[in-house]
């Protein structure tokens, strides 16, 4: 679910959350069908309720048969941007994919183990001050070990 290939630290300013999801979706080529359905199932979601959880994180997330495979995208941003309220700014993304047909358990337990560690100030500062999208990659496989898929 976590993959070398879908942690970016990236030094490009958006100007909008709508971009980071394009941005996002286009990493998961590998692993969607489609990218526009997966990021109009992302941006879908958004609108019904912002994924601002705190801490600079967001954690938008589609559930769309254009979903292969489940997979997490962990995108760091140099800058910041307006993801919830006007002071709410993420600069860290977890995209969450999940085929249509899996979202129920699985999509709740993604959900769910990411927020638990995210929540966690030792969690969130290891994470936070990794150096290289390795050392990311390396932290966030904790997570998927407690995810019974």
């Amino acid at each position: 679910m976590f993959e070398k290939d879908l942690i970016v630290f990236s030094e490009e300013a958006f100007a909008k959350k709508d971009e980071v999801i394009e941005a996002m979706a286009r990493l998961a080529v590998d692993k969607v069908t489609d990218v526009n359905t997966y990021a109009d199932a992302v941006r879908k979601r958004e609108a019904a309720f912002c994924t601002y959880i705190d801490h600079e994180v967001a954690i938008p997330h589609g559930k769309t048969d254009a979903v292969k495979t489940p997979f997490v995208i962990y995108q760091r941003m140099a800058e910041g941007v307006i993801w919830g309220e006007e002071d709410e700014r993420a600069r860290h993304v977890f995209m969450i994919g999940v085929p249509a047909a899996a979202a129920g358990n699985l999509h709740l337990k993604i959900l769910a183990e990411l927020s638990k560690a995210l929540i966690r100030d030792e969690f969130r500062t290891r994470l936070f001050d990794t150096a290289s999208e390795e050392e990311a990659f390396e932290v966030l496989k904790a997570i998927e070990e407690a995810i019974v898929l």
